[in-house]
């Protein structure tokens, strides 16, 4: 099954991982969409996007991101790419590690966001079964970096953000899979949805 739900990143504030530390696999592909809203300090962003996925190998999936990002009334589009690269599995440790990642670059309202922005992290993962039903529990720590201009900026982070996913994946029928995820700083600073198909 195709656990790498993408990278569900956003050109804002904050950037979510709704990924698992699993990879789908060499030669397998999805698509993800995605909806987070996203509460930086009382500030509201709604951030939307769309992914494919390709597994370039068993341990790497990568694929280009599109998507845009709301905030007082003002939208910035962005494209980019994520990536989800297998550390350790859980034959090995008991649980998938991954190094995942997005970097994207603002279309529109430059001068409003970073010149390039990304969002690595480490994520730890375990399918357990809820009441006959497999869930793939996540966590780790996910970093917002903002690279290039800085400072006064809507859509991004005038320095890097540190935040903790927690989050859970399962499928809901055939080849689809659905993602939530809640990010915490300080307490709950992003929620997010993610809808994926599999092929």
């Amino acid at each position: 099954m195709f656990l790498f739900l993408g990278a569900c990143f956003t050109s804002s504030v904050s950037a979510q991982v709704l990924a698992t530390g699993e990879t789908g696999g060499q030669g397998n592909s999805a698509v993800l969409l995605s909806a987070n809203g996203i509460v930086p300090d009382g500030l509201g962003l709604l951030n939307v996007y769309g992914q494919y996925v390709y597994g370039v190998t068993d341990w790497l999936d990568f694929g280009p991101i599109y998507g845009n990002v709301s905030a007082l009334g003002r939208t910035q589009h962005y494209v980019g790419f994520g990536w989800n690269t297998t550390l350790l599995r859980r034959n090995h440790v008991g649980v998938d590690v991954s190094f995942f990642g997005v970097a994207t670059v603002p279309i529109n309202k430059r001068n409003e966001a970073s010149t390039v922005f990304t969002a690595p992290a480490i994520v730890v993962s375990r399918p357990v079964t809820v009441n006959g039903k497999s869930v793939s529990l996540y966590s780790g720590l996910n970093s917002n970096v903002p690279v290039g201009q800085r400072s006064d900026k809507l859509f991004t982070p005038p320095e890097t953000v540190w935040n903790v996913p927690i989050g859970a994946s399962t499928a809901v029928s055939g080849s689809w899979l659905l993602f939530g995820e809640v990010d915490v700083r300080n307490g709950v600073e992003a929620v997010g949805l993610g809808l994926v198909r599999t092929f």
